[in-house]
């Protein structure tokens, strides 16, 4: 989101119509945006691009300004298990939603690399770089597909708090820990 110029009134500038409107009709906006013709919104997470110094997600290495590391990161990271809750004035609630993952997927070198004086904004070897690849078969082994994307249905929380949901708490019966990408790369574009 971009603030409008001058960022008088408190609005938002939507660059795709030229409009200036609140940030919660930019936000309606660009939901609406990422709606298919079925009607499912699809929200793409890269979370090679998320904000790395959260530790949430991927966090990769730390530079001084001479080229040395002052923080190594975290290498191999893979994802354990994963929850959603959206969070707004909705009725509480548990739904079912389609997660999918794939793109291209990071990890990270154990030893993080040494900066090249030539190109700063460059590090070699920093990351194996892969596409994701899903394997599946359907008659014990005799035959393999291959898929580019792996998808299942979870369970997400609508509640009215941000956090963790719990669901032994709010959500009696309702498994919301999602363990099917288990052992992913955290770093994936897609």
């Amino acid at each position: 989101m971009a603030p409008a110029a001058g960022g008088t009134n408190g609005l938002w500038l939507d660059v795709v119509t030229g409009d200036r409107v609140t940030s919660t009709n930019l936000f309606r906006r660009k939901l609406q945006r990422m709606v298919d013709a079925k009607g499912h919104l699809l929200i793409n997470l890269n979370t090679f691009a998320f904000k790395k110094d959260s530790g949430f997600f991927f966090l990769g290495p730390r530079y001084r300004t001479n080229g040395t590391v002052l923080s190594a990161g975290k290498y191999l990271a893979k994802i354990d298990w994963i929850k959603f809750n959206v969070v707004g004035s909705h009725a509480p609630a548990v739904r079912d939603a389609n997660l999918s993952y794939g793109g291209t997927c990071y990890l990270r070198t154990r030893v993080p690399p040494c900066g090249d004086p030539d190109n700063p904004f460059e590090l070699a070897g920093e990351y194996r770089v892969f596409p994701f690849y899903y394997f599946r078969t359907l008659d014990n082994g005799v035959t393999w597909q291959t898929r580019k994307v792996q998808e299942d249905t979870v369970k997400m929380a609508f509640t009215q708090a941000s956090g963790e949901p719990e669901p032994e708490l709010q959500y009696p019966n309702a498994l919301l820990k999602s363990l099917f990408l288990k052992e992913r790369s955290v770093a994936a574009t897609s």
